[in-house]
């Protein structure tokens, strides 16, 4: 995977030509429908329906970021994650494969800073295959549980079982305010519970105020990670967006003793490529504090391109 999205830069690069754009364009339909025509293979097999009446969703995202971590060293990253969607089996169950990154925020499509730590190599990256059953849902509250296996590049494979619930407090149109706790228990004997949330107000119909929490823990640890991030938001459209932030951390012992760690001030420009509506690009220069280099002010830079395929029907039309 990570071979194939080097190889497409140069395309993306160089796509400012209109045949090339047309092609890009030719590429996307035409892997869009074979995910989709996959993921209705799947449906209708385990819901032994032929109809047409519910049709997937299924997504397939992949994107690479290049950058300059706090020492001053070049860094390089990749995400990919299918999120299988099987309307007619849907309230049966629902799979996901997904490279698992830190810190994501419960706001779609619109990670945290904070989605790689730049102390974690490629070597270490990990990867997690799930499938959630037994869905409970309301209008504020739902929970699953879930089971599946974490695996790295190694295919060191670890099956785990959880149960993941989320709480929507406060839903309007000026207000959001929801909590989201995942609990697992690796069949290794390791516990991992990671708490979200987050507190969003509309300001006005384009700018977003907004606070991000989160809480990390595992038992193989004494160590756990409380994250805060203050964000400000402008939004053009559901594809164009500038965003200013401040995140710090803390560690804590034991749940006790919180002991600041590290703080950035960031600015992340987001935006459609090309008008495409399924490719988008990144800016993200940044002010860095860590603890590790004593506190010294370090400037980053994230360059960052990914691309979405399948859950588009209306491109198949044409």
């Amino acid at each position: 995977m990570k071979k194939i999205l080097l190889l497409t830069l140069p395309i993306i690069a160089f796509s400012a030509n209109s045949d090339l754009n047309n092609n890009l364009d030719k590429y996307h339909t035409l892997v869009s429908k074979w995910v989709m025509d996959k993921s209705d293979v799947v449906d209708r097999y385990l819901a032994s329906k032929d109809d047409n009446k519910n049709l997937s969703n299924t997504k397939v995202s992949v994107a690479y970021e290049i950058g300059s971590t706090s020492k001053g060293k070049f860094s390089n990253n990749y995400d990919f994650s299918l999120s299988l969607n099987l309307p007619r089996f849907k309230d049966k169950v629902n799979l996901t494969l997904e490279k698992v990154n830190a810190y994501k925020s419960l706001i779609n499509s619109k990670e945290s800073f904070l989605s790689k730590s730049d102390s974690q190599t490629n070597s270490d990256d990990n990867y997690n295959l799930g499938i959630s059953f037994s869905q409970w849902s309301g209008k504020k509250y739902a929970t699953h549980l879930s089971g599946g296996v974490r695996f790295n590049s190694k295919f060191l494979l670890e099956p785990y079982v959880g149960v993941v619930s989320s709480y929507n407090i406060k839903s309007t149109k000026k207000t959001e305010i929801n909590i989201k706790n995942t609990l697992r228990y690796y069949l290794a004997g390791e516990i991992k519970d990671n708490i979200s949330s987050q507190l969003l107000y509309n300001y006005g119909s384009d700018v977003l105020l907004g606070w991000l929490g989160n809480f990390e823990y595992t038992s193989k640890s004494s160590k756990q990670t409380l994250t805060s991030e203050f964000i400000l938001q402008k939004e053009y459209s559901n594809y164009n967006f500038y965003r200013i932030g401040f995140v710090a951390n803390a560690k804590l012992t034991h749940f006790k003793n919180p002991k600041k760690n590290d703080f950035y001030i960031y600015f992340k420009y987001h935006n459609k490529y090309q008008n495409k509506d399924w490719m988008f690009y990144e800016i993200t220069p940044s002010v860095e504090l860590r603890k590790e280099n004593k506190y010294h002010t370090t400037v980053g830079l994230k360059l960052k391109v990914g691309a979405t395929f399948g859950g588009i029907r209306d491109l198949f039309k044409k």
